[in-house]
């Protein structure tokens, strides 16, 4: 699967309907991050904590070995921050991308990239 959108929503629908993700990777074209998964069907449900299901546990476990790891891990950390700051001035609920954050940033620390940068 290489999808375009809505990655957080396919990585939830293929943990909760039994779908192992085998493999993952990410790629850039044309100056755009993609992720793509290879998964195949089990029966067997499972959870992701909020950096599984936007970064994928196989990609965060091979972070050292992808080089666009780190520019995937710091998209996502600015796009979560703007998300948070856009949610506090609307006056809206914003734990969930507050968790995300804080795993975002525990990855940053855990494979030695610059927390300034974020």
């Amino acid at each position: 699967l290489q999808p375009m959108s809505s990655l957080e929503e396919l990585r939830l629908y293929l943990a909760n309907n039994g779908f192992k993700i085998k493999n993952e990777g990410i790629c850039t074209a044309q100056g755009k991050i993609y992720q793509c998964i290879n998964c195949s069907y089990t029966g067997v449900s499972y959870s992701l904590s909020p950096a599984e299901m936007v970064m994928g546990k196989i990609n965060i476990a091979k972070s050292t070995e992808n080089p666009h790891f780190a520019a995937l891990l710091s998209k996502l950390t600015e796009h979560t921050k703007h998300i948070i700051i856009g949610k506090q001035k609307g006056g809206s609920d914003f734990e969930k991308e507050k968790a995300l954050l804080t795993e975002l940033e525990s990855i940053a620390k855990r494979i030695g990239e610059n927390n300034d940068n974020f």
